[in-house]
């Protein structure tokens, strides 16, 4: 899938730590793309799901926690219990002249 950066913002970086390595989460929102969806690091990750946000809370299995941490970003308070993460959010530049 592809798609053009003027059509992709960037809402929020996440940080945390686990076993004393520190990751990185962003979270992009994408207006519009073309192509299909395709998993490139088989080894990381089994697939693909899109959902609604008003659906998380019901998923049926557990989210890999910095996923959980972008989509609280998306819908804040719609998933409860994750362990605390360090925001860094970012404001939209608003100046369209």
């Amino acid at each position: 899938m592809q798609a053009e950066a003027a059509d992709a913002r960037l809402p929020a970086l996440l940080m945390d730590s686990v076993h004393g390595i520190p990751r990185v989460t962003a979270a992009v929102r994408v207006a519009a793309f073309r192509g299909e969806q395709a998993v490139r690091e088989p080894e990381l990750i089994r697939r693909w799901e899109w959902h609604d946000v008003a659906d998380l809370p019901t998923l049926p299995c557990g989210l890999f926690t910095p996923s959980a941490h972008v989509l609280d970003v998306v819908g804040p308070g719609r998933l409860s219990g994750l362990p605390p993460v360090h925001r860094h959010l970012i404001a939209e530049d608003d100046d369209t002249s």
